[in-house]
């Protein structure tokens, strides 16, 4: 699981937050920035989910116990469980390293437990380590906007290379030097194409920013782009 993730990078520890240094290591580096990244943000991602469920599960077995507590009355018992039961919290849950990869896993990092809370800091640090390492001003567009440029000059039918959208993206993402991997672009197409139609929380922001660049280069998408801002802006989701 979690342990396997981090293997696949030698010398990768567990909550390191220097992860400039851990991506100048030969080994790291040979991967590329993105698919260095994106592993790690992975590993993160399913630690939290780890965190989630013991979580759950711990909560389960202490009403699980008070409802046994109750039916033996065991005053001692049922006040012992639900005080850890009204104390417990996600954020503030405390896993140990050894119950998430169901051995010892000392050898990967000096710290032996970790809370969902810190996952947070944890995830900024590798967003700060990523805006570090990958030159922001080398690209104008982030990979989300330029998946979003590619979406509406395809969808425009501007891109007739190929019949095939795969060999369609390839040819973008070779033409304007995109710095990602097939994958991460097609997902991240994909996700662009859902906020924008289905979740309608896709940011008007980005949108306006790409304007420029559509006009110089994709000028038929310009106005389905700002009927989308005008969409979007109508129908924002309330939270």
């Amino acid at each position: 699981m979690i342990v396997e993730t981090y293997q696949k990078v030698e010398d990768l520890k567990w909550l390191s937050q220097d992860y400039i240094t851990l991506f100048n290591k030969p080994e790291n580096k040979d991967l590329g920035a993105e698919r260095f990244f994106l592993r790690c943000e992975h590993a993160i991602s399913t630690l939290k989910e780890i965190i989630e469920l013991k979580f759950m599960a711990r909560k389960e077995e202490l009403q699980f116990l008070i409802e046994g507590a109750k039916a033996e009355k065991n005053e001692h018992s049922i006040n012992l469980n639900q005080n850890e039961l009204n104390l417990l919290t996600v954020n503030d849950f405390n896993v140990g390293f050894s119950d998430l990869a169901g051995h010892d896993c000392s050898e990967h990092s000096p710290i032996k437990s970790i809370k969902l809370k810190d996952i947070e800091v944890i995830s900024n640090a590798i967003e700060e380590a990523r805006a570090a390492i990958i030159d922001e001003t080398s690209s104008p567009f982030s990979v989300l906007e330029w998946a979003t440029i590619f979406y509406y000059a395809d969808e425009t039918k501007l891109l007739t290379e190929s019949r095939l959208k795969k060999t369609r993206m390839e040819r973008f993402m070779s033409k304007h030097r995109i710095n990602t991997t097939f994958d991460n672009f097609k997902n991240t197409y994909y996700e662009a194409k859902r906020r924008i139609n289905e979740k309608n929380d896709y940011p008007i922001n980005k949108l306006e920013l790409i304007i420029p660049f559509l006009k110089e280069n994709y000028k038929q998408t310009v106005t389905n782009v700002k009927n989308d801002i005008e969409y979007l802006k109508e129908n924002k989701p309330e939270y």
